[in-house]
Parts: structure tokens; C-alpha cells; sequence
């Protein structure tokens, strides 16, 4: 009980139904206990009739605020105001905010700046900024299991998920070969907060999983490991490769070196053909979140001096999420803020304004990069 997670739960009646609530407070127990519990809103109103049982049954309390405009929605203000005020009381570990409003999307953008997990709930209609904005999204239809079309909810593309369960355990293959499914699944809801498994008709995260066929399991205990499937090189490929080659080259002979050369391009070519990121092969080293820091990158003075024969290494850094893109020198230049495995970065594009950049802002992309110490 001490180690569970302490939750702050505001509701936006204006913007959400009252039949939700129990399904609202039963998601939040798989994360941890609420502590907090208010819904904001004009209770002189008609409309809200609804939410008055539900707040009295749930032990929610609800908070009052006027409509002072006709049009306007009333509880913005307030639950902003109240969200802070719980944040600087310093009493909760995260916060769920239930809206179907995109107006909340800096306050979760705030909340998560001060390192508070932050979980989002609101129905389909909810705007792509609020939803993305949190670490968990989860829509209020799915939760209750309403029957939605699927065009209804905006959806990661299963073969967009398939490519960063990929990368995942590419970048997890600098340790080991295999991750934990737990791991696997918070890393790719940090890529993808509105990613729910209940979207695509399961129950399970591991049944999701089965369904790829470049995935493979091992059960040690009670964990579950994922690895990928390598990919088996046809013997038959290698021997229409050597037979080219030979009958190229006649019966002058080949040069060792030559033969070599070509079956390690055939053999890249196999390996991308399985599904593994080109960058995590021609990059020096996947880099992960923890090795980001000061120390890391003084320790590479230790391979200097750079140039003809040893050159800078070269990372991958596979499935940042840009946040934030800001002109430099009048537009002509870029800096790129990502964030990644758990830590933020800043990139630099010389002569590329904010216009030409290649990824949209809340976007995944991979980068191949160099690193050092900005003073």
C-alpha cells in the first residue's frame, strides 16, 4: 500500500459524460489510488444532473464554478488553478485528468516538467495535442467497452507499432537479446501515449504481442521475454550470390578481398530484411537514455585524436520524440528539443529552418548522430 502511486483525479463534467465514472476510477486503480477526487463544473446547470449521483456514490468531490459567459466552458480555470495548487503541495506522485478538451494540454505538458506521471481520459473526439501531451491516454469508449468503429479512434498503424517494437529490443540488444514484456510495454507508451491494446481488440498486452510473427517468447518464471525472430539467410541466396560472382569474373579467378567485400553488403541486406533499423547497423552503438550524461561523453576522450583511420564514433538514437523546434540565426538554422528514454536532448540542423524540418513536432523519428559537451 505505502509503494502504491497517489493520483489526483479532476473531471471536466462540461466535457465528459457522467456514465464514465466508475470506469474512469477503475482504470486509475491499475496505477495506483486516488487520492484526490473532484469534478469540476456549473452545478445550477440541467445538464450536469447526471454527475450529482455519481460524484455522491464515488466519494467525488464536486467543485463549483459559474458559467460567468454563456458558451464558455467554466471549469478550465478552476481545474488548472487546483491542479497547480495540488502540484506545489508536493502530496501526489501524478495526476488523471478526464476531459475531452484540448485546453488541458499545457497543463499536462507543465505537470510532466515537474516529473509527475501524468494519465489522460476523454472520449473519442479528444484533440491529438491533449491525448499525446500525457504519458497514458485512454479513451472513455474503449474503457467501457462501447462498441466503436474503428475509424473512430485515431490509432497508431499496427506495422508503425511493429517497427518501434523493433527498435525497442534493437536498443535494448546493446544488454541482452531479450526484454522483460513489462519494459517493452512502458517503453512503447512513452512513444505512443494513446496506445491501448483494448483499441485493437485485446485484453492483453501479451496476446497483442503474439499476433506478430517477427516476435518470439520465453517464459523464465513468472516474466514473460521478448526477443526478435532472427531472421534465417537463404542458403540458396548465398549460393546465386557466389555464382554471380564467379561467373563475373570467368575463370580469371577473385580477389579474396573483393569476395568479402561483396557478401558483407549481401549481408547487410539480409539483415535489413528482417526488420532491423539500418541505423542500429551502420551506427557505432544504440544509444540508450542513461548513457546521456557528462561522464559518458568525456569518456570518449579517451579514443582521441579523431581523424583519417579513427573517426568521431557514430550513435543511433532510435525512436526520439521531437517536442519542440525553435529557429536559430533568423530561421536559417533549427534546434531540435527530443525527448528519450526518459531524458531530453537538444540536436542542432545548420541549414535547415524550422519549415524544412524532416519530422513534425510530437513525432518519432530515428537519428544518426555525434555527441559532445556544449559548454
Amino acid at each position: 500500500m505505502d509503494n502504491e502511486m497517489r493520483y489526483a483525479v479532476l473531471i471536466d463534467a462540461d466535457n465528459v459524460a457522467a456514465k464514465y465514472t466508475k470506469n474512469i476510477l477503475d482504470e486509475l486503480s491499475n496505477y495506483g489510488i486516488a487520492t484526490y477526487k473532484r469534478v469540476y463544473g456549473d452545478w445550477t446547470r440541467t445538464s450536469l444532473a447526471g454527475w450529482k449521483n455519481m460524484a455522491l456514490d464515488n466519494a467525488i468531490t464536486p467543485v463549483q464554478q459559474y458559467s460567468y459567459t454563456t458558451g464558455k466552458n467554466a471549469t478550465d480555470s478552476a481545474m488548472i488553478i487546483d491542479a497547480m495548487d495540488i502540484l506545489y503541495s508536493n502530496n501526489v506522485d501524478g495526476f488523471c485528468i478526464v476531459s475531452s478538451d484540448s485546453d488541458f494540454t499545457r497543463l499536462a505538458i507543465r505537470l510532466r516538467e515537474s516529473g509527475k506521471h501524468v494519465i489522460g481520459m476523454g472520449e473519442k473526439k479528444t484533440p491529438k495535442p491533449f491525448s499525446t501531451a500525457c504519458n497514458a491516454f485512454k479513451y472513455l469508449e474503449i474503457l467501457a467497452e462501447e462498441e466503436v468503429q474503428s475509424n473512430e479512434v485515431d490509432r497508431v498503424e499496427l506495422k508503425t507499432l511493429e517497427e518501434a517494437i523493433i527498435r525497442i529490443i534493437a536498443e535494448n540488444a546493446n544488454l541482452e537479446e531479450e526484454i522483460n514484456i513489462g519494459e517493452l510495454g512502458s517503453r512503447l507508451q512513452g512513444r505512443y501515449p494513446d496506445f491501448d491494446v483494448r483499441n485493437y481488440g485485446y485484453s492483453k498486452f501479451s496476446q497483442f504481442l503474439k499476433d506478430f510473427d517477427c516476435l518470439s517468447f520465453r517464459k523464465v518464471g513468472s516474466s514473460i521475454l521478448v526477443s526478435q525472430k532472427s531472421k534465417e539467410i537463404d542458403l540458396e541466396s548465398v549460393e546465386n550470390v557466389l555464382a554471380a560472382i564467379v561467373q563475373t569474373n570467368g575463370s580469371k579467378g577473385y580477389n579474396l578481398g573483393e569476395l568479402k567485400k561483396q557478401l558483407e553488403q549481401e549481408k547487410k541486406n539480409w539483415k535489413n530484411s528482417s526488420g532491423t533499423s539500418y541505423l542500429s547497423i551502420t551506427a557505432d552503438k544504440v544509444l540508450r537514455g542513461r548513457d546521456m550524461n557528462v561522464k559518458s561523453v568525456e569518456s570518449l576522450s579517451l579514443l582521441e585524436p579523431f581523424g583519417e583511420g579513427n573517426p568521431r564514433p557514430v550513435f543511433a538514437v532510435l525512436g526520439a520524440r521531437l517536442s519542440k523546434i525553435t529557429p536559430l540565426a533568423k530561421g536559417k538554422h533549427s534546434r531540435l528539443d527530443f525527448e528519450y528514454d526518459g531524458v531530453r536532448f537538444s540536436a542542432l540542423l545548420f541549414g535547415t529552418s524550422p519549415e524544412d524540418v524532416f519530422v513534425k513536432t510530437g513525432e518519432n523519428c530515428d537519428l544518426r548522430v555525434t555527441v559532445e559537451i556544449n559548454n
